[in-house]
Parts: structure tokens; sequence; C-alpha cells
């Protein structure tokens, strides 16, 4: 039979390692978030750079159209 100290030290030593798992899945999640965001600001960068080309080559091209009919 355990004494209670032993028992107290099992416990604590299981809180730590589940405590170590949690930290450990936050960084990576935590990580993930980061590379995420980073691809947002990626894509959110090329639709701000070539959303008024498109929208202009597009107006273009639809008057042109007009013009023609």
């Amino acid at each position: 039979m355990n004494t209670s100290n032993e028992i107290g030290i099992e416990y604590l030593s299981w809180i730590n390692r589940e405590m170590k798992k949690v930290i450990k899945q936050s960084e990576t999640t935590e990580r993930k978030n980061k590379f995420q965001l980073s691809n947002n600001v990626y894509l959110m960068t090329i639709l701000v750079l070539f959303l008024p080309y498109l929208i202009v080559g597009f107006s273009i091209y639809s008057l042109n159209l007009l013009h023609h009919i």
C-alpha cells in the first residue's frame, strides 16, 4: 500500500506530464495559426495588388464589347 506522500508525488508528476502535453499542443497550434495568418496576408496582398488590374481589364473588355454592338 502506497503512503499518501507517494500518491501525492505520483499525482503531481502525472499533472506535470499532462500540462507538458497541453503546452506542447498549444505551441504547435500557435505555430500553425501563425503560418495560416502569413498565408492569409500573402493572399490578401495578391488580391489587393491584382484586383484593380482585373477590374480595369474587365471593364475595358466589356466597354469594347458594348462598342462593337
